[in-house]
């Protein structure tokens, strides 16, 4: 029997898989009757990234890859905001990849 793992294409970067299995399981609880607090996906903007062609990779170096930026790998409160850093509707991502010329 082949598992969700194997239903990926050769590859694919391992927190990828592991991600999108992750996401996977999050709706199945959403599903589920058991009672979760009022929040939003966490997968939606790594779903969203993947979407649109992104992945990303942790490497050794104390940094996150993004396509081919590094970001450093602090602590969460330094990163945590109110707002999202970027917007999430595919529209205006799509003007502003159109903006850098992607």
């Amino acid at each position: 029997m082949r598992t969700i793992e194997d239903r990926f294409p050769p590859l694919i970067f391992h927190m990828v898989i592991r991600t999108c299995t992750w996401a996977l399981h999050f709706e199945a609880l959403r599903e589920s009757e058991g009672p979760l607090p009022n929040l939003p996906s966490p997968f939606d903007p790594l779903i969203l990234m993947y979407e649109r062609g992104n992945s990303f990779s942790m490497e050794g170096a104390g940094y996150i890859e993004v396509g081919v930026t590094g970001i450093p790998k602090w602590n969460k409160e330094r990163y945590l905001t109110p707002k999202p850093l970027s917007p999430m509707d595919p529209k205006k991502l799509d003007a502003m990849d159109l903006e850098q010329g992607a």
